[in-house]
């Protein structure tokens, strides 16, 4: 018995021997080459706006064999639904034109065995031009492009941001010409013009929709565009004036040029809104102010003055430089705003202040300051006037100035200094953040009527453009000690408005 069990010892550790024993059978052995994304450090999550703001990414892809025989595809999808295969290339560098919303983005690399290294980036897109202030801008090449800020200070809850280049992002290119002016038209369209030529965009994205001939209903555009100034009509039409001439809109359509009377006329670039009426203007040929018939091309003139008005809105002998809707007479609808104005003469230096009712013309007079004597007032190139107070300023290319008109004494306070521009800069726009309503003074924006002023200045050696924000008060028109924000942007700025979203 004793026997067996050694020999069935011998047996086991014989067999254990065995299977110790190295293998040396023909046999080749690799390794396996590393592949996979080294997500170490790297942003995972990216916020952009639709079809503006591009996905950047290049992912740090770990691989030790030959990366030549790779293929790479980026997709980008919800749940399980795939919508775009964005990319076949390791880098991506891609706007995305999908609705606001969030998205996976997964990058694939394959290598020749078909083995995988997969990772995914999370992508929120927010509506691609929320609310805003819209900055059209000269470029270094001389053509308009559009940048849109926004800060907390006057929308809400938002991060302050620039929004760059929005024009020629979405639609490829600038546009030609220097910009002279950027309106914010209806919830649908905003419209911006050129020395040169002018197109009509979607509020959305700032996408194409009509060129300039095409904005014509009847094909009757100006044979060489001179685009001067774009304002909002009495009913929110648009209406234009462009070498002197005055066009208005329909259904966001140019559909006739406005005529007047033998005498012609040659539009100031400035249009002004009156209640009942399409709008009105002031013809620099004659002199005069003429106002635009409802829905019509046909303006007519206003009736003559009283023999003790201090001017006649169909006799005002001198040269327009600044018209807009301001403070008094507003406390409905069916009144309008009064209007402040500069004049100067024909020839000479003198300046002069008009508040106007237009809807008394034969006292229209509200008040008429000679001005004459306000410091650097002959230097004056830009003015803003408060819808909620007897607030006006006045920049030359290096200060702006504040003043309070007096209408029941007809004066003025001493203009002060509210803004010095720094070395090297000049002011090339001014703008009062205002309501929009087109007869009070509430609209879009009533908490903030008036209370913001933006001055845009330009560094020409430094080729750097700037956008200054000052509180402003809005029944004196003085500005902050310092500025609430200074923003860079893409050129010289040549006219500047709010965006609703």
């Amino acid at each position: 018995m004793r026997t067996v069990k050694y020999i069935c010892y011998c047996i086991a550790a014989l067999l254990l021997l065995g299977a110790c024993h190295k293998d040396k059978g023909n046999y080749t052995y690799h390794d396996v080459p590393a592949l996979y994304v080294d997500t170490a450090g790297t942003q995972t999550r990216f916020e952009v706006f639709q079809s503006q703001d591009k996905v950047t990414i290049n992912p740090k892809l770990i691989y030790d064999g030959n990366a030549s025989q790779l293929s790479h595809l980026w997709r980008l999808y919800v749940a399980t639904n795939v919508f775009d295969t964005l990319s076949r290339y390791k880098q991506i560098d891609v706007t995305i034109p999908r609705p606001p919303g969030t998205y996976t983005l997964e990058y694939e690399a394959v290598d020749s065995t078909g083995r995988k290294a997969l990772m995914q980036y999370t992508v929120v897109v927010v509506p691609p031009i929320p609310s805003g202030w819209m900055v059209a801008y000269e470029t270094a090449a001389g053509n308009t492009d559009v940048d849109v800020i926004r800060a907390p200070e006057f929308i809400t809850g938002v991060k302050d941001t620039v929004m760059r280049n929005v024009y020629s992002k979405r639609n490829g290119a600038t546009m030609p010409g220097k910009p002279v002016a950027i309106y914010y038209l209806t919830t649908a369209f905003t419209h911006l013009y050129t020395d040169k030529t002018g197109e009509k965009l979607q509020n959305t994205d700032f996408g194409f929709v009509q060129n300039y001939q095409q904005m014509f209903l009847l094909g009757n555009p100006p044979a060489t565009p001179a685009p001067q100034g774009f304002y909002p009509g009495s009913f929110n039409g648009g209406m234009l004036i462009d070498n002197g001439g005055v066009y208005w809109t329909s259904e966001n359509s140019y559909v006739g040029k406005v005529t007047v009377d033998a005498k012609g006329y040659e539009a100031a670039p400035f249009i002004y809104t009156q209640y009942a009426k399409q709008g009105g203007f002031y013809d620099q040929l004659n002199r005069r102010f003429v106002v635009i018939e409802q829905q019509t091309s046909q303006a007519s003139l206003y009736p003559n003055a009283d023999a003790t008005a201090r001017f006649n809105l169909n006799n005002i002998g001198k040269q327009l430089l600044y018209i807009e809707r301001g403070f008094g007479e507003n406390p409905s609808p069916a009144v309008d705003p009064y209007k402040y104005s500069i004049f100067k003469d024909v020839s000479g230096n003198g300046r002069y202040l008009y508040v106007i009712n237009f809807q008394k013309p034969a006292t229209p007079d509200v008040a008429a300051v000679d001005i004459t004597t306000a410091p650097d007032i002959q230097d004056a190139q830009y003015f803003a006037v408060s819808n909620l107070g007897p607030a006006m300023l006045y920049a030359t290319a290096q200060k702006v100035y504040n003043f309070q008109v007096n209408t029941a004494s007809n004066t003025i306070s001493t203009p002060a200094v509210a803004f010095q521009a720094p070395a090297g800069e000049a002011i090339t726009c001014m703008r009062l953040l205002k309501g929009m309503a087109t007869f009070g003074t509430g609209g879009i924006l009533p908490d903030m009527d008036s209370r913001f002023l933006y001055i845009a200045t330009w560094d020409a050696a430094a080729g750097t453009g700037k956008v200054y924000l000052y509180a402003a008060n809005i029944t004196s028109g003085q500005l902050g000690a310092a500025p609430l924000k200074v923003w860079t942007v893409g050129g010289k700025v040549g006219d500047m408005n709010y965006k609703r979203s």
